[in-house]
């Protein structure tokens, strides 16, 4: 039993996400956008409404305990996008990731568990 939990610390240390929350928001939340995923930049402007309002039912299903306060949108390197460049943020260490549709489960909403 006590192997099994130093495995698990062990192995949640290793997939720690870099966002952090401060005074209840969500910092530093990183998105990337695969680069399987055609350029379109509507994709960008539709992410952003989306985790907009993401955000404020977060903050209504919490009693205005938490919200979405910083969002970092990671662009393949081949898109034209006028962007800044990222800094330290790459796509294994994104929180969300925007892919192509799965043939597996088409267009229905999933969750790839690592």
């Amino acid at each position: 039993m006590l192997l099994k939990a130093g495995i698990l610390l062990f192995i949640l240390k290793l997939v720690e996400p870099k966002a952090t929350i401060a005074n209840n928001g969500y910092e530093d939340i990183v998105v990337a956008i695969s680069p399987d995923v055609p350029e379109d930049p509507a994709i960008i402007d539709n992410l952003k409404e989306l985790l907009t309002k993401t955000s404020e039912e977060l903050y209504r299903a919490t009693r205005k305990r938490s919200y979405m306060k910083s969002i970092r949108i990671l662009l393949p390197k081949s898109w034209t996008y006028s962007a800044e460049p990222a800094v330290a943020e790459t796509a294994e260490d994104a929180e969300f990731v925007v892919n192509t549709v799965n043939p597996r489960v088409r267009h229905t909403l999933y969750c790839q568990m690592v």
